[in-house]
């Protein structure tokens, strides 16, 4: 059977994806409006620019096939895709291939 097991790989600054808790503007010309308050209630009716590190033109999209396996890469989530007679030895390759994955771009 055909198991598909999704990783979502971290730190995502990494990857130009913003992080938790931090606002990021984009550089260079444009017009970055800032969050809106209703003057009568004081409370914020509007989030203004979002954060965005990159364009989206600019994100990682990558197809690798394996002997076993293919993983294919969308910004900073990893689709490992191949066969296993069950769930658990799906899971069990499929977090292997991830760790030498993840371990080879890392050193």
């Amino acid at each position: 059977m055909k198991y598909t097991v999704i990783f979502e790989l971290s730190p995502p600054y990494a990857f130009g994806l913003p992080e938790q808790g931090k606002i990021v503007i984009p550089g260079g010309e444009g017009s970055v409006n800032g969050p809106t308050l209703d003057t009568v209630t004081g409370k914020l009716v509007g989030h203004g620019t979002l954060s965005r590190y990159r364009e989206d033109t600019d994100r990682l999209q990558v197809l690798l096939t394996l002997p076993s396996s293919t993983i294919r890469l969308n910004d900073n989530f990893a689709f490992v895709e191949s066969e296993a007679p069950d769930s658990n030895q799906a899971l069990d390759l499929k977090s292997n291939r991830i760790s030498l994955f993840t371990r080879y771009f890392a050193s």
